[in-house]
């Protein structure tokens, strides 16, 4: 599994870049859901525990999720975490376990295009592709997320 406690300085660097408030987990507070947040990075949540106190944010393996207990949630949101994750079938199992009946999964995943080398970040967060290429769908650039973590 990937170490990202290893790349959080860097990562809480192109969070704030977004700004705290473009958060997912700040959008959903901020149309009146309850959200708990899970990593497995000790060093993100206590970066996320700066931006915000408006989420519970629990240090758990999303494979396991041992610390949720059963139909607890209405949503679960598994956001730009799978194509990092050994097993996403055991977080689609755990998700489902954790849900309500009637509750909605949604799955974001990054597209390997927006990590090619002919992408680059905007100010604003986002990404400008110039080509798409899928020989270049790997990062081999210095210091980028991919590139340091891979995927």
């Amino acid at each position: 599994m990937l170490n990202y406690d290893l790349f959080a300085e860097k990562y809480d660097e192109m969070v704030k870049k977004g700004g705290p408030k473009k958060a997912l987990a700040n959008r959903l507070n901020d149309l009146g859901a309850i959200v708990t947040g899970v990593d497995l990075s000790e060093a993100l949540l206590s970066y996320a525990n700066k931006l915000t106190n408006r989420v519970n944010w629990i240090h758990d393996d999303a494979m396991t999720l041992q610390k949720i207990e059963d139909e607890s949630f209405d949503m679960v949101i598994s956001c730009l975490m799978l194509m990092d994750v050994p097993d996403h079938k055991a977080v689609f199992k755990q998700s489902c376990r954790i849900l309500k009946s009637n509750g909605l999964m949604i799955w974001l995943i990054m597209h390997p295009c927006f990590q090619s080398p002919f992408s680059h970040p905007l100010e604003d967060g986002a990404r400008k592709v110039y080509q798409y290429a899928p020989q270049y769908w790997k990062s081999h650039g210095n210091g980028t997320l991919r590139s340091t973590l891979g995927a």
